[in-house]
């Protein structure tokens, strides 16, 4: 079983490890600090598929 990151804004699934270039392309109205935020919440998750 593989885990995503799903954006509920958007409803499509994206790899961990490209969680901080999504928010910056797709959402770039989220500021940079709420970005990091979700970024290391995203880097904590177990079991994620990073790449």
């Amino acid at each position: 079983e593989y885990l995503f990151v799903i954006c509920m804004k958007c409803k499509v699934r994206c790899y961990a490890g490209k969680a901080r270039t999504y928010l910056r392309r797709k959402h770039d109205y989220i500021n940079a600090r709420q970005q990091v935020e979700v970024v290391k919440a995203v880097e904590r998750l177990e079991g994620i598929v990073q790449n």
